[in-house]
C-alpha cells in the first residue's frame, strides 16, 4: 500500500472517531442542578392506628330501602391522612425540597409496590342497607398499618436524609349502626314565624362590591391559606375588592369567579370564605370545569366547596366537603365528585356520577340542623353529610400539587337567595 493511501485511510478513521464522539451524549463536569439520587430506603417499625368515619343516611321519606357501598380508597386520602408522609430528619417538612419530594415519593412508591404486603390501588369497602322510612347513623372503623423508616438521598451532590411513614395495610375493623327516630328532628327547628335579621356588613353591600360586579369584596369574603406567604400577597384596592389574581383566584365583570393556576414548582393551597348565618341555610352555585390535571397520580388536585368551622376555614378534617377531584394523569382525566363529613379525614367518591366536560352543573347545599343535603342539577345525593358545630362559614378553595393545573369557573353564588 502506498504512503498516500495509508495516510488517507488513517485520516478517514480519525474523522469517523471525531464524529462519533461529537454526536454522543455530553457529560457535564458536575451533577445537574436539582438532581436527586435515592441511595437507600430503610424500613423500621410497623405502626397501627384507627381511622373513624361517621355517616348518616336519611330514608325517612323514602318508600324503598337504600343499598350503598362506603369505600376507603388509598388514592383519595387528603393531607391529614396521606398514604405517604415525608419529613426532614432534622428541620421538619421544610427540610425536604419540593423537587426532592417528587423523586422520593416515586422511589418509595416503587419500593413498596414490589412488596407482597401491599396491593396497588387497594380499596376497602363496606356494604350498608338502610331500610325505608328510617334514619340511621353508621360509625365505621378502619385499621391502618403504616411502615416507618428513613430514606437516604443525594441532592446536588449533598447527602441528606428524610423520615417517611407509608401506609402498607388497610382493612375494615368494625361498623355499628344507630337508629334515629324520624319523628324527631336532629336539632330544634327554627320558629314558624320569621324574625328580622340584624343588618350586617355583608348584607349592606352596594353595587360594585359583589362577585356579580367583578369584585371579591373584603366586607363579604376573607382569604385563607395554610401558607402565610400566600396570604401576605393578597392586596385590597380602593373599592375594598381583594386582589388575588397572582394567587389563582379572581372575578370577571360577568360575575364569574375563576380558579386558575397551573404548573407550579411547589404545592399551593388558597381559598376564601364567607359567614353562614344559621343552621338552616341554602347555598347555591354553578360550576364549569375547563381543565383539571395532575402529573403524579399520588398527588390529587382538589377544588373544594365546604361548610367549615368559622375558626378553621381551611381544615379539611373538620368540614363537610363537596370536592372536584382529579387523581389520574393524562388528557381530560375524570373529574370526580367526592363527599366527606365533618370529622372524616378522607372523602368518598360519588360512584353514580362524575363531572362531564362542557357541561355546567348546578349545586345546592341545604343545611338542616346538624346535617347537609347536596343536590346536583336538582337531584338529591343519597347521603346526608354531618356539618361542624358552632359558627360556620362557606369556603371555596383549591389544593394544587406540584406541576398540576386547574381552570374552573364558579357562577351564581347565592346564600339564602342573596347574591354573594
Amino acid at each position: 500500500m502506498s504512503t498516500g493511501k495509508v495516510f488517507a485511510w488513517i485520516f478517514s478513521l480519525v474523522m469517523i472517531f471525531v464524529l462519533v464522539v461529537g454526536c454522543g451524549p455530553q457529560s457535564s463536569p458536575g451533577a445537574p442542578q436539582g438532581e436527586v439520587v435515592v441511595k437507600e430506603i430503610k424500613e423500621n417499625d410497623l405502626v397501627t392506628g384507627e381511622i373513624i368515619q361517621t355517616k348518616t343516611f336519611d330514608q325517612c321519606d323514602a318508600a324503598s330501602s337504600l343499598d350503598v357501598q362506603v369505600q376507603f380508597s388509598d388514592t383519595t386520602s387528603e393531607s391529614s391522612q396521606e398514604e405517604l408522609v415525608l419529613s426532614g430528619s432534622v428541620s421538619g417538612e421544610a427540610g425536604v425540597s419540593s423537587v426532592a419530594k417528587v423523586q422520593l415519593q416515586g422511589s418509595i412508591e416503587k419500593h413498596f409496590a414490589s412488596s407482597e404486603t401491599i396491593g396497588a390501588g387497594h380499596v376497602e369497602s363496606i356494604n350498608i342497607q338502610v331500610p325505608a322510612y328510617t334514619r340511621q347513623e353508621y360509625t365505621i372503623v378502619w385499621t391502618e398499618t403504616r411502615r416507618e423508616g428513613t430514606v437516604e438521598y443525594l441532592e446536588d451532590g449533598e447527602a441528606k436524609f428524610a423520615d417517611y411513614s407509608y401506609r402498607v395495610g388497610l382493612e375494615l375493623a368494625s361498623s355499628s349502626a344507630r337508629n334515629i327516630d324520624c319523628s324527631l328532628p336532629t336539632e330544634t327547628p327554627p320558629p314558624a314565624t320569621s324574625i328580622p335579621s340584624p343588618v350586617t356588613e355583608s348584607s349592606s353591600l352596594s353595587q360594585g362590591e359583589m362577585l356579580a360586579d367583578g369584585c371579591i369584596s373584603s366586607q363579604n369574603w376573607k382569604p385563607d391559606s395554610t401558607d402565610q406567604t400566600m396570604l401576605d400577597a393578597v392586596s385590597t384596592d380602593a373599592n375594598n375588592c381583594h386582589s388575588m389574581e397572582a394567587l389563582g383566584i379572581f372575578a370577571d365583570r360577568q360575575g364569574a369567579l375563576h380558579i386558575y393556576k397551573r404548573d407550579r414548582r411547589q404545592r399551593e393551597a388558597l381559598g376564601m370564605y364567607t359567614p353562614i348565618d344559621t343552621n338552616y341555610s341554602i347555598i347555591e352555585f354553578k360550576i364549569f370545569v375547563n381543565s383539571m390535571y395532575i402529573v403524579y397520580p399520588e398527588n390529587p388536585v382538589f377544588v373544594t366547596f365546604a361548610v367549615a368551622p368559622a375558626g378553621a376555614p381551611t381544615s379539611a378534617r373538620d368540614s363537610a366537603r363537596f370536592n372536584l377531584q382529579v387523581q389520574s394523569s393524562g388528557k381530560n382525566p375524570f373529574v370526580l365528585f367526592v363527599l366527606a363529613d365533618a370529622g372524616e379525614r378522607s372523602g368518598t367518591q360519588l360512584g353514580t356520577q362524575h363531572y362531564e366536560y362542557n357541561r355546567t352543573y348546578a349545586i345546592r347545599f341545604e343545611l338542616t340542623g346538624s346535617l347537609m343535603d347536596i343536590y346536583i342539577n336538582d337531584l338529591k345525593v343519597s347521603e346526608s353529610l354531618s356539618i361542624p358545630d358552632g359558627a360556620k362559614v362557606f369556603y371555596i378553595g383549591y389544593d394544587l400539587p406540584v406541576l398540576a393545573g386547574v381552570d374552573v369557573e364558579i357562577t351564581d353564588i347565592r346564600m339564602d337567595d342573596v347574591q354573594k
